[in-house]
């Protein structure tokens, strides 16, 4: 077996932290999940009342997620099961798997949104605030590459949920976007789903 000299390990480490890549990784924040964190009381169904996604995806309304908690690998593995609907009333659906990083910190994890034939690009994600019972914040972040500029950016989420239709106490909602500021993000970025007519 060949040992790595040091300078051929540092020119290595220097080519890793300097490439495009590691600078796309560079943009997201670093997203930690609650600790502690019960997997169990964070189940079930909760309404998406804010969230910043993709700009370049219609806007959403009526958005309901279904949360399922499991186990895989001795890991928490939770799946947000979506249901929205379009701004021409158009029905669609999306799945979120997770993964917790490790057995004992199942707030924080990698995801993948399932497509019909394939997943998409890793993500880093985490349960970033949570009361169980009327709010959470729930927080994603990934390289992206840009294939017109080729060049590489970052794809971020972040979903302020509720477990019902009514507004989240005022005092709530503004702690949790300026929990989202600090992750590097424009508050004139986060669009509001209505649920007036679901």
């Amino acid at each position: 077996m060949r040992v790595l000299s040091l300078s051929a390990f540092l020119a290595v480490l220097f080519y890793y932290n300097s490439s495009p890549f590691t600078s796309a990784i560079s943009l997201c924040p670093q997203i930690w999940g609650k600790v502690p964190f019960d997997a169990s009381k964070f189940s079930g169904d909760w309404y998406v009342m804010a969230y910043k996604g993709d700009p370049a995806l219609p806007e959403r309304k009526c958005a309901k997620i279904k949360v399922e908690i499991g186990r895989k690998d001795n890991r928490t593995t939770i799946v947000y099961k979506f249901h929205y609907q379009l701004s021409t009333g158009e029905d669609k659906t999306a799945e979120f798997f997770t993964q917790a990083l490790r057995p004992t910190d199942p707030s924080t994890g990698f995801g993948v949104f399932v497509k019909t034939n394939y997943w998409e690009s890793l993500v880093k994600t985490g349960i970033v605030a949570t009361d169980y019972e009327s709010f959470a914040l729930v927080m994603a972040c990934g390289p992206l590459f840009d294939m017109d500029r080729r060049s590489f950016g970052r794809q971020i989420y972040a979903n302020i949920l509720a477990r019902s239709t009514e507004a989240i106490h005022p005092t709530a909602m503004t702690a949790l976007k300026n929990m989202i500021s600090s992750y590097d993000i424009n508050l004139d970025s986060l669009k509001y789903v209505d649920h007036s007519s679901c």
